[in-house]
């Protein structure tokens, strides 16, 4: 408490002198604010002047005796160092303080999320037999009783949901022979439409033949013709 006036700059101070002034302090700090009472308003004070736990003791003399002692945080793996009055805070936030869940397991803090989601023997689990319709929640301690105690619930789902994909099966199987059966019809039309193709285009062919030599002889016809007129009109 004498060091946080000593820290205050009071108006007197300057008026009525250093020595006056360090008196006056004592007699404020002995006798107008008992031991508690600074130790509360200090609290007070320094809690709202150090949100972030900065504000540290710096007489290398005060030792353990001291509030704001600066302490390494006792947590394992956790570099955080602080006032000695804020070790209580600091723990109750501290990812690397070890917690103890209500199933019993003790870890750190930071290692609740993947306790909780997948460690805790008391968190809700499904029935590994929800994709055939057992809608089942347990606690993870509990599942293995809950297979054994409804064996026969799960073989009966099993059972119907086989019987389900034999008729999805059978009905596939109905519905690939008849596309067997369109796509047999479908090759012969192909091959029928191929083969009648293929006589067209052979008559076509002929046709074609036969045209080119009745031009042929047609031009050799009129060439003779054309010589025959030239020799004429000589």
């Amino acid at each position: 408490m004498h060091r946080l006036l000593a820290s205050v700059d009071f108006p007197f101070d300057k008026r009525s002198g250093h020595d006056l002034f360090d008196k006056r302090k004592k007699i404020v700090a002995n006798r107008c604010f008992p031991s508690k009472e600074c130790e509360a308003i200090t609290t007070l004070i320094v809690k709202n002047l150090d949100p972030n736990f900065q504000l540290h003791c710096d007489q290398p003399n005060c030792g353990e005796s001291c509030r704001f002692f600066k302490v390494q945080c006792p947590n394992d793996g956790c570099p955080t160092r602080m006032s000695r009055m804020y070790l209580n805070e600091h723990n109750e936030q501290c990812p690397y303080a070890i917690i103890v869940c209500e199933c019993g397991d003790r870890f750190p803090r930071h290692q609740l999320a993947i306790h909780n989601s997948q460690v805790c023997k008391i968190r809700e689990v499904e029935c590994p037999f929800i994709n055939i319709g057992c809608g089942v929640k347990v606690r993870a301690c509990d599942l293995q009783t809950h297979l054994d105690e409804d064996t026969g619930k799960h073989l009966l789902l099993s059972v119907s949901r086989l019987v389900e994909h034999q008729n999805v099966i059978k009905d596939l199987n109905g519905r690939v022979i008849i596309l067997e059966g369109e796509n047999k019809e479908l090759k012969q039309s192909l091959e029928n439409h191929v083969k009648k193709s293929t006589k067209d285009i052979s008559q076509l062919d002929a046709k074609l033949n036969k045209t080119s030599k009745n031009l042929s002889n047609h031009e050799a016809t009129c060439n003779k013709e054309f010589r025959k007129i030239s020799s004429e009109n000589k």
